[in-house]
């Protein structure tokens, strides 16, 4: 985000970014309130024995864990498609 604000009084933002997260030989899912429209709040990886912990909380909709024996993590500068969805 800048100082810098637009002609509707919101702050521009700078320096976008779609950041991929993906995850292989999935052991173990737990979600509450799944919907499609959530607001992510917090995000955390762990290192686990079995491999990594996807640990997420919402303001609104889905949270939970997602447990795998593998993670990949790509980011790419620019801003999303205007469609994106989970399973881009």
């Amino acid at each position: 985000m800048t100082n810098r604000v637009n002609e509707h009084g919101y702050h521009e933002l700078a320096k976008h970014a779609v950041v991929k997260f993906e995850l292989n030989s999935i052991v173990n899912v737990s979600l509450v309130n799944v919907w499609e429209h959530s607001i992510l709040l917090n995000l955390a990886v762990e290192k686990t024995d079995a491999g990594f912990r996807l640990s997420f909380s919402a303001a609104y909709g889905v949270s939970g864990t997602i447990e795998a024996e593998r993670l990949s993590l790509s980011i790419t500068p620019g801003k999303p498609s205007p469609r994106v969805t989970a399973l881009s």
